[in-house]
This record gives structure tokens, sequence and C-alpha cells, in this order.
């Protein structure tokens, strides 16, 4: 296993876990919605949203919106958000494309 495998999946077994104040950064969510082949130059910020459960709502640079889930295996699904904001009803397309949690850099 190479060194930057093994140190990705530290970290995504360390937040698979974590607490919501071992939040990912932003940076990272970034990366891994790029990961997952969506468009985000750059993430300007990522909340926390409260009717979901180890899901977070990612701003991108581009004005596009995301919400990505830490699943149980360890990988990030990324679903934009299409409308509704943190109302509770957000409007997502149906299959989310998943990827590994990017490790911070």
């Amino acid at each position: 296993m190479s060194k930057g495998w093994s140190l990705a999946m530290a970290l995504i077994f360390t937040c698979a876990g974590c607490a919501r104040s071992s939040e990912p950064s932003a940076e990272t969510l970034g990366a891994t919605i790029r990961d997952a082949g969506l468009r985000c130059m750059e993430a300007n910020s990522a909340e926390a949203i409260p009717e979901r459960e180890r899901t977070w709502r990612v701003s991108c640079s581009e004005a596009l919106v995301y919400a990505a889930t830490l699943a149980e295996t360890g990988e990030l699904c990324i679903e934009p958000i299409l409308a509704g904001g943190f109302s509770g009803d957000l409007i997502l397309p149906p299959e989310p494309r998943c990827a590994p949690l990017h490790a911070a850099q």
C-alpha cells in the first residue's frame, strides 16, 4: 500500500466516526467533489446540514452548491443542490456521485 493511500485511508476512517467538531474542511470537500467528476474550482464554504446526518452544504466559486454526505463506507457522496437551501425540502437529483474522501493537504 502506498504512503499516500495509507494517509487517505487513515483520514477516511478517522472522519467516518468523527463528531461534528472534526468536520472535513471546505478545501477537502471541494477536492473530493472534483474527484467525483463534478465542477468546483474552489470550495468557498462548508456548513453542516442539521436535517441530514453527516452531510455538509458546500458552496463553490462557480455559484454551485452541493450536499456532501459521508457514507458508512467512508466515501463522500455528492449531490448538486438544485433548489431549497436549508429548508429541509432539498431538491436533489436521484443518484449521487461518490468518491473516497480526499486527503487534506
